[in-house]
Order: structure tokens, then sequence, then C-alpha cells
């Protein structure tokens, strides 16, 4: 893994831009989220700022693409007609963001060191057999660039992939003050994974199908998600996540492989309180079809329409059965 773990300001405060003016519905963050939108509106703000920040979340609201538009923002490199805008626009807001910088930039630097000190080597024999597994073309030499972003203490770590860059985004741990926090870990590389995923020629296709055939008759949904990342996710998960651990819990956890009877009291104790998130559930499939990945693992088999309708399957029965009880 040959990565650049960077502290961008420019990168902050877009985040920070986009937590604020509330265009995002469904954060991949939400207590992070409130976090900086509660402390923005204690600091107040003037009218011209609150229209700056209204303007800027009308136009990622109409962007064809606003992840596109925010990636660029990230970089530092606005092009796009959405993101020249902003850059422009959000310049009244840089001084309500400094205190936030002036704040968080210590814990950024103490992050940035802990997270070098971490053992990336050890997952190269197992992403080599990821990338086969997704007939992906993604190339372990090819520099990432880490991002790394303010996270409230208090709150656990978070990720983003975007596709067709170069880059991910992350929210290192403020759990606690350990150093290679195991959650900061098992995020980088979840993410590390997505953009592996990104690059598959065939997994697309694969869920799509999935999708139509037992998914799409039913009219069946999972909050927060659309179907297609839920196969993402899903299959991201069976390798990295911050539920069950995955494939590579060993090595981010110091725990063995998950197994169905080792996490199955937990999940079931959700589904009679009601209380399973989106997240827990496609854990709880991941986990389901981790066996069968295994194997196609330990033959150098792709992932393949068998598999994929197998996670819709999964999915259709799960929640099918939870709409009749």
């Amino acid at each position: 893994m040959q990565i650049d773990i960077t502290i961008s300001k420019e990168a902050c405060f877009y985040y920070w831009l986009q937590v604020v003016s509330h265009w995002d519905d469904t954060p991949p963050e939400p207590s992070s989220y409130l976090y900086y939108q509660e402390n923005l509106i204690n600091r107040g703000l003037t009218d011209s700022q609150q229209l700056s920040l209204e303007a800027i979340k009308d136009t990622l609201s109409k962007s064809v693409d606003p992840r596109r538009t925010l990636a660029e923002l990230y970089e530092d490199s606005p092009k796009s007609t959405e993101a020249l805008y902003i850059s422009k626009t959000s310049a009244s807001l840089r001084s309500a963001f400094e205190d936030v910088w002036i704040r968080e930039y210590p814990t950024l630097k103490q992050q940035r060191e802990s997270i070098k000190q971490m053992d990336l080597d050890q997952f190269t024999p197992h992403l080599d057999k990821i990338i086969h597994f997704f007939n992906s073309s993604f190339d372990t030499n090819k520099q990432i660039t880490i991002y790394l972003l303010l996270n409230p203490p208090g709150h656990g770590s978070g990720g983003h992939a975007i596709n067709d860059t170069s880059f991910m985004l992350l929210h290192p741990s403020r759990l606690d003050d350990k150093p290679n926090d195991i959650l900061t870990l098992s995020t980088l590389v979840h993410e590390y994974i997505h953009l592996i995923e990104f690059e598959s020629s065939v997994s697309r296709t694969l869920y799509k199908q999935a999708y139509e055939n037992s998914i799409k008759p039913y009219n069946i949904e999972i909050p927060g998600y659309t179907w297609k990342m839920v196969f993402v996710e899903t299959m991201v998960y069976c390798f990295a996540n911050r539920i069950t651990g995955g494939l590579l819990r060993p090595e981010t956890f110091g725990k063995s492989i998950p197994t169905l009877s080792e996490m199955k009291g937990g999940f079931n104790t959700l589904v009679a309180k009601n209380e399973l998130s989106s997240n827990q559930l496609i854990a709880w499939v991941a986990l389901n079809i981790l066996p069968q990945v295994q194997t196609y693992l330990s033959v150098d088999r792709v992932i393949d329409q068998e598999l994929t309708e197998q996670i819709a399957l999964h999915y259709k029965n799960l929640l099918l059965t939870k709409r009749q009880s």
C-alpha cells in the first residue's frame, strides 16, 4: 500500500462546509455532522455568511455529480463550474472555520504520526487476492493520498472513497488516545478496498443483475442506501468493517475471523429490539456470505453471478420476513 497521509486545510474546510450546509440528508457520520452544525449555530453567522451557505447547499443539491464537485475541492483543484462557484462563494465562511481548524490541527498531527506507525505491509498478500477476486485493474503501487479529516472528541472512525480519484478521506477515531487505533486502521483498509472494487471490470454488472432478479420485484429498501451502494458495501464489508471485522479481522483487530455462531446472539438481540441499523444489517449479510468468499479466494475464483445472487437472496429473505412480522 503506497499511501501519503496528508493534513490538508482545504480538504478539511470543504468537508466541514458540506457538513454545516446541511446538503447531505443521509451523512455517513451523522453524529459528527451534528457536532459541527451545532458548533456553527452556537458561534453564529452574519447574514452574508448565511446566504453563502445556502447558495452552496443549493449548488450541491442541483449538481449532477456533487461528489465529483467536492472531490475537486478536496484536492484544491476546482475546474467545473460548480466547484469554481463554491470556491468563490465560500470565501466569507473561512473565518468561521478558522476557530475549528486552530483547535483541531494539533490532534490531526498526532493522528498522522500514529497512522504512520501502522503496519500496512501485512495486508499486501490479502490485497493481491482481493484484486484478483474483483477482477480489478487496481495497482497497489499507485500512490494514494489519505486526507485526514476533523473528527469530534468521542467519535469513532469514518472514511470515504470516491470513484476515479487517487485519494480517500479518513476521520481518525477519537474514542480514546491509544496509538495505532484499531478502528482507524479498519476504516483505512475498508476504504482502500473500495478503491480496488471501483476498478473491477465485472462487479457492477453482476450487482445490477442480482438486483433485477431478486430485489426489484419486491419493492424493498434499506434506509440511507441505494441498492447499488448496498451490494458494494456488502462485498467490501466481507473483507474489512468496524462491526464484525471481516476477513481481515486478525490483522486489524487482532482477533480470529468472525463466524456466524459468534455474532448470531448479538444480531438476534438487535432484531428482537428492532434496533438493527442499516450498517449492522449489511455487516450481517456480509458475514453470511463470508465463508463462500473465503472459498472463492482459496481457489482464485472471481466474483460471479452465483455469489451476487446469494447476497440478493439474503436481503430479500431478511427484509420480507421483517415486513411480514
